[in-house]
């Protein structure tokens, strides 16, 4: 015998409520509870609803981690991660909460403490982590994707940003379009992320055949205001800075403004990530970074992959970055 189809009305039969509040339930609609939503996603689930999500079906309770050092940023990288992500869980009815942690000791209590109360959960930490905190969480046989950081050593599955391949290609586009003298704003000290650019930055210059000086890189925080309000601006001027994110970018935009610097006819200007801060600097800014629905799409998959397995193993995923070409780079047909 032919097994009738589940709709949302036989789910709305089953629970005595409105074929609207089903779809309400299993589109991540705000306006009925969540104790409600978690009876309808359940009850959908059990009859063998056919359009829930299949990562709803293992688990929908699931945590952001983002360090505090992060999260404050002016420039908020990591917090569109958890924004884009949060909104597609949302439509699926599943509960996405945002962590802000310090060390390992707050994973570890993290853990500790939600281990008590839901029985299945998955993390999300995102930036450059301490190994013990992967490791915390590994150790906790907790599901982990940990985005734009990498270890060898700890059962998490890796989103891997390659910073070095971003920072060759962004440094070869400045240079194909003409920039010779080329001063990299990377610090270098904050982040293994930050070093891959810089190497990346130096591979270019070693392949086109230009020397690296000293003064072709300043290893400063840029993104901080206070770095800023002594910087001495190099004489000569470069052709072009690239700065290691795109805040950084828009507080010398600031800078060069006090030195009557034109951008981009005095000098170039290119960074990393490309944020939405981009499209609002003047001239747009010319920045390289990953494609965030590509990044949260990777999310929800991996994800999938570690509860469909059954558990946690060590993994790597790479991800690319796309180059955005905007005025604030000079080239042969800037007027």
């Amino acid at each position: 015998m032919t097994r009738k189809k589940v709709t949302m009305q036989t789910i709305a039969d089953q629970l005595n409520v409105s074929k609207v509040t089903v779809h309400k339930a299993l589109n991540g609609k705000s306006d009925i509870s969540d104790k409600l939503r978690e009876t309808i996603l359940q009850k959908s689930i059990d009859l063998g609803y056919e359009n829930i999500d299949p990562l709803a079906k293992h688990c929908r309770n699931f945590f952001f981690l983002i360090s505090k050092e992060f999260y404050h940023s002016s420039e908020q990288y990591y917090r569109s991660f958890f924004n884009k992500l949060s909104t597609l869980f949302d439509s699926y009815g599943i509960r996405l909460e945002l962590k802000l942690i310090e060390n390992h000791f707050d994973a570890t209590r993290f853990a500790d403490v939600n281990k008590r109360f839901l029985s299945t959960f998955g993390v999300y930490i995102a930036g450059p982590s301490d190994k013990r905190i992967l490791q915390n969480l590994a150790d906790a046989k907790i599901p982990v994707v940990a985005i734009d950081c990498v270890s060898e050593s700890a059962s998490v599955s890796f989103l891997f940003i390659d910073n070095y391949r971003a920072g060759y290609k962004l440094t070869n586009y400045l240079i194909e379009t003409g920039h010779k003298n080329i001063c990299a704003v990377i610090d270098t000290t904050k982040s293994s992320s930050n070093l891959d650019k810089f190497f990346g930055f130096r591979k270019s210059l070693e392949q086109h055949g230009i020397q690296f000086k000293p003064s072709m890189h300043i290893s400063a925080d840029f993104s901080k205001v206070k770095n800023i309000v002594d910087f001495q601006m190099p004489s000569p001027l470069p052709d072009a800075f690239i700065f290691d994110c795109d805040y950084a970018a828009y507080n010398f935009y600031i800078c060069a403004l006090s030195h009557s610097i034109s951008i981009p006819y005095d000098v170039s200007v290119a960074a990393f990530d490309n944020t939405e801060l981009c499209l609002d600097m003047s001239p747009q800014l010319t920045s390289i970074g990953p494609d965030v629905d590509e990044i949260v799409q990777k999310c929800h998959d991996t994800m999938l992959t570690i509860f469909e397995r059954g558990y946690c193993k060590n993994s790597v995923e790479t991800i690319y970055s796309l180059l955005h070409k905007r005025p604030s780079v000079k080239t042969p047909l800037t007027k």
